[in-house]
């Protein structure tokens, strides 16, 4: 079992590029389970470089914390929405839940605002068929689910939940692209996959047992601490309530039709991921469940967080780029 205040106590964030690739060598795939603590390589704490490198450590989270918003201002401007989502991009950069994760060098914020981008972008295309959209949207999940395994699962699932989208609304014909797109998905991520394979780098999560009914069956006493958990988190001011927000926002387009589809799309992509998170927990062998919900849920809900975002800009305001 991880020990996870041991982990948090000599784990420092990442470093300079040298140091940062060295850490992606050598990391344990970052997911609810896997490791209850920040990725991170380990230094010598005697020598003092830890506490340099910490205090300019974060300056990289700012920074793509600021190229996100700068990439959402152009996707507005594009989209001919740009004074209604600049709004929104900046309060990105004060979220409460954002700022104090960034300071801590947390893996989770990159993994959301990467995954935003894709989300939003995979919405897009979802709407307009631009497969630029598409292939941009591609770049972007591969980049989440390189950076940690909520990353990957997430990815999976709007990729998934697009495709049921995309052949209920237009049939077989916009499957082509989706097909395409899912192969680029695989062969961006599979070296990295192949490289941890190779290396033995796994976590402690087993899937094949998470799918044996006999050992889920004596472990149903963790869903609900999960669920709780994970829903007081998303519910909290911390991150805005930009979850319940989305969630109702999503629902009341439901009943519009020109946004039906896309509403569908958030709705679908955020309960799987809520489920995804919840199963994690379940099938995790790390206990007690009370430790590391406390832990851990208050950063995974990123990818929560990053979905709801994403629904917010594109189902708030129509496009108006024609």
């Amino acid at each position: 079992m991880v020990d996870l205040e041991q982990e948090s106590r000599d784990a420092v964030p990442l470093g300079p590029p040298v140091d940062r690739f060295l850490c992606l060598l050598r990391v344990h795939v970052h997911a609810p389970g896997l490791s209850a603590a920040r990725s991170g390589i380990r230094v010598d704490r005697r020598s003092g470089d830890g506490r340099r490198r910490h205090a300019r450590d974060p300056l990289q989270f700012w920074l793509l914390l600021m190229a996100f918003v700068l990439a959402i201002i152009y996707l507005g401007f594009r989209r001919g929405t740009l004074l209604e989502w600049l709004p929104l991009a900046v309060v990105v950069a004060i979220t409460p839940s954002v700022v104090s994760q960034i300071f801590k060098a947390y893996a989770d914020i990159p993994t959301a605002l990467f995954l935003a981008l894709g989300v939003l972008l995979l919405g897009e295309w979802l709407a307009k068929r631009d497969p630029k959209n598409l292939a941009v949207s591609v770049l972007f999940l591969a980049a989440a689910a390189c950076t940690k395994n909520e990353g990957l699962v997430a990815a999976v699932i709007v990729l998934a939940v697009a495709a049921i989208v995309a052949f209920a609304t237009a049939g077989r014909r916009e499957m082509r692209p989706l097909l395409v797109a899912g192969a680029a998905f695989g062969g961006a991520i599979l070296p990295w996959r192949l490289w941890l394979s190779a290396h033995g780098i796994q976590g402690d999560i087993s899937v094949r047992k998470g799918l044996e009914p006999s050992y889920l069956s004596h472990r149903t006493g963790r869903i609900w601490p999960s669920v709780e958990s994970l829903y007081e988190q998303v519910a909290r001011g911390g991150w805005l309530y930009v979850v319940p927000i989305a969630t109702s926002l999503a629902l009341v387009c439901l009943l519009i039709r020109a946004r039906r589809s896309i509403a569908a799309f958030y709705l679908a992509s955020g309960m799987l991921a809520f489920a995804a998170l919840v199963w994690v927990y379940w099938i995790s062998p790390t206990t007690p469940i009370s430790a590391f919900l406390s832990s851990s849920a208050y950063r995974v809900v990123a990818i929560l967080a990053a979905l709801s975002f994403a629904a917010i800009l594109q189902l708030s305001v129509p496009s108006r780029d024609g």
